[in-house]
């Protein structure tokens, strides 16, 4: 299955008054520009619409994310980011995250669902903002370079999402050794019967 993004459409969150949308997006896109012009608050827009945690996003509580929070809060009482996905150069896909006061809601092709289904549904796009896979924030590439080759293994198996089977690795390694143990041990049992 192919996924692309096409478009970002970003309502009252954090620095962007009203509407913005941003698109069609090309297959590579950077996001560019001087301090203070909003470049980390789209790529939390992004993780937000992701279904990303309020403190990674920087702010304690959801309502901080509405523009004007919190002098304006009453013009600008909602906040919304909206992603659409093109699959297989075919159908679109859409996700929308909302927060009003304190209550989020969740939409997928403009349905009204629960964050769990919204979640799994992502997840069945290899889109898990808990796997840190598919966005790279400013200042990681700094760091990834920074990295022991220890370290990169780590955050490979991390974003690969192998340390979920870590333990049945460890598991059938063990079962592995034990095996080739008792077959050492019959074979070496065998042999000195013939002394």
């Amino acid at each position: 299955m192919s996924i692309s993004l096409n478009t970002i459409t970003i309502s009252n969150f954090k620095t962007f008054k009203g509407e913005t949308v941003i698109g069609p997006i090309q297959p590579f896109t950077a996001i560019i520009g001087p301090n203070g012009s909003g470049k980390s608050n789209i790529m939390d827009a992004v993780r937000f619409v992701l279904g990303e945690k309020s403190s990674a996003l920087r702010v304690k509580r959801l309502n901080e994310l509405i523009y004007g929070y919190p002098e304006e809060l009453s013009a600008y009482g909602a906040t919304y980011v909206k992603i659409i996905f093109v699959i297989d150069d075919i159908e679109e896909k859409n996700f929308t995250r909302t927060i009003h006061g304190e209550i989020s809601q969740y939409k997928m092709d403009d349905k009204i669902v629960t964050s769990v289904i919204y979640m799994a549904e992502l997840q069945k796009m290899n889109l898990d903002i808990k796997a840190g896979n598919f966005l790279i924030p400013q200042g990681y590439i700094e760091s990834y370079a920074l990295k022991t080759p220890k370290e990169l293994t780590e955050m490979f198996e991390e974003i690969s999402n192998s340390n979920a089977y870590k333990a049945d690795y460890d598991r059938y390694t063990r079962t592995s050794i034990l095996t080739d143990y008792i077959s050492f041990a019959i074979r070496f049992s065998k042999l000195i019967r013939y002394f």
